[in-house]
């Protein structure tokens, strides 16, 4: 991806941003960020291992929505110092009770061994400005890639579960940050399956690169729904579940499977050999990287990601 060099203020006039080392956007967000009425956009900046690069905090950007487009935020928001090296989600919620957004930054750091973790981080609104209030999380370099935000003990303020589904240089696990209503928070893993031969341990079951909380069964309690990497052979499970909510915690007795993700087969030579399609998608040869890759768009087995332009069940392959 290019470098962040600029936005258009609206369809027509092109506005240069200065972000010198940052080859990545990550995590953008949308949110009214200022209670004008308008979407506003939050873009960080990131860092991607290469020639020359180094782990740096990169400066992100957040442009205030309006009539007629977009407009940089003044400086009484963090933006130019909530420097992240690879954000991988960002939330957007009310977490400390004053009606206005807040934010917590869930980053993975450095994207290449020893993947030594990045500090998450938090920002509170306040009738002042904005407060980074990241000193008062857990003081940790987390392989953060999913974070999700629920009420999930029902006592009407949200809690945080930070989702550290692969096991990263410091092999943090999995925990959630338990809300006591003025943004401050408590790390647990008492309330879910992280332990040994548990759902969300990375050392023995599985990786995860995303979950979300939503009640699924409408008791006002949300369920934790965590999407496995289901092309991480060496997995054990590689199952999409929901960790139904038991009175504010989530366990692997209470646990559902989803239907499984769509795998195809692997080749590990362009030897001869027949494969066939549940649906009417063909098989063509392609580079290393690209095989074994189920469809985008019906989750058939193919090879590369193009369409066939015939209907072919079976194909041979050389």
């Amino acid at each position: 991806m290019a470098s962040l060099t600029g936005y258009y203020r609206n369809y027509f006039e092109f506005q240069p941003v200065t972000s010198p080392t940052a080859n990545w956007v990550a995590a953008p967000t949308t949110a009214d960020f200022n209670g004008d009425g308008f979407q506003d956009l939050l873009v960080l900046g990131a860092i991607f291992p290469g020639p020359g690069l180094s782990a740096v905090g990169q400066q992100g950007i957040l442009l205030y929505g309006n009539a007629s487009g977009f407009d940089p935020a003044p400086q009484d928001f963090p933006w130019l110092t909530l420097g992240s090296i690879h954000t991988r989600k960002v939330l957007v919620e009310d977490f400390n009770g004053d009606d206005k957004p807040d934010l917590y930054v869930a980053s993975h750091g450095w994207d290449t061994d020893p993947f030594p973790g990045e500090q998450n981080l938090l920002y509170l609104s306040t009738p002042t400005g904005w407060l980074e209030a990241t000193a008062t999380l857990p003081q940790l370099s987390d392989f953060t890639h999913t974070a999700t935000a629920g009420d999930i003990d029902g006592d009407g303020d949200l809690d945080i579960f930070v989702g550290n589904g692969y096991r990263g240089q410091n092999g943090i696990l999995s925990y959630m940050l338990v809300n006591d209503g003025a943004g401050h928070f408590e790390l647990t893993r008492g309330n879910i399956p992280a332990g040994p031969g548990e759902v969300l341990d990375f050392n023995t079951m599985q990786m995860f690169p995303g979950a979300e909380l939503m009640d699924l069964n409408g008791d006002s309690l949300p369920e934790l729904v965590i999407t496995a990497d289901a092309t991480a052979s060496f997995n054990a499970l590689r199952e999409n579940v929901i960790l139904w909510n038991q009175g504010g915690s989530f366990s692997n007795a209470a646990k559902g499977v989803l239907p499984a993700t769509p795998t195809c087969p692997t080749r590990s030579s362009r030897t001869s050999r027949t494969w066939t399609s549940t649906s009417t998608a063909a098989w063509t040869w392609c580079s290393p990287a690209r095989r074994g890759s189920p469809s985008t768009t019906d989750g058939s087995c193919r090879c590369c990601w193009r369409r066939p332009t015939a209907p072919t069940p079976t194909r041979r392959i050389r």
